[in-house]
């Protein structure tokens, strides 16, 4: 059943980056539907496989999962150039939830995750030269959040301690993922 609803406006120069969070504890479906375009300026970043690690499992596992899919795509693009750009292998960098108006992202919701800042350059210039016009990227960006959950399990299905601790999960492997990207 849907368990929340929310209405997520990110406005320019106030949206800061959300702490790394999971929406559940235990497994339930997110959906995020963007009423305006999401560049890569403030969506929603993912870190891919998390949600395969239990509030007890040490991230080290993570690191794992993330060496062997490196390994593996890098020996499927020496076997094949052509199958490793054509086939959809996840990729060790997070993931940016960048979508046109309308278009949706799902995902599991005990997947790590954060709203990221939202912050405009030309929005600050145009009021520093008196210019009236604010182009289209600078407006805010709303988005409809849906959740579904089972009923035994609402969310978040945490509390403040293991919030916190995804809160430092999520840093510490998101930090894992660029030092990882980097010396591969």
């Amino acid at each position: 059943r849907i368990t929340q609803v929310q209405f997520l406006n990110a406005t320019p120069n106030k949206s800061k980056n959300q702490i790394w969070h999971r929406d559940n504890t235990f497994p339930g479906l997110t959906a995020i539907i963007a009423l305006k375009d999401v560049t890569a300026n403030g969506p929603t970043e993912l870190l891919p496989k998390s949600h395969n690690i239990s509030n007890n499992q040490h991230p080290y596992t993570l690191w794992i999962e993330l060496q062997n899919a490196w390994k593996e795509r890098q020996q499927q693009h020496n076997e094949n150039d052509q199958l490793a750009s054509s086939t959809a292998i996840p990729s060790c960098q997070p993931l940016l939830g960048c979508l046109h108006a309308g278009d949706a992202i799902l995902y599991d919701a005990r997947t790590l995750h954060r709203g990221r800042g939202y912050t405009s350059n030309a929005l600050h210039i145009n009021k520093l030269n008196n210019h009236p016009s604010v182009k289209e990227e600078d407006n805010d960006r709303p988005v409809l959040v849906l959740r579904w959950d089972a009923v035994d399990t609402p969310p978040p299905g945490a509390g403040i301690i293991v919030t916190t601790a995804n809160g430092y999960l999520g840093s510490m492997l998101y930090s894992a993922f660029y030092t990882f990207c980097n010396i591969m």
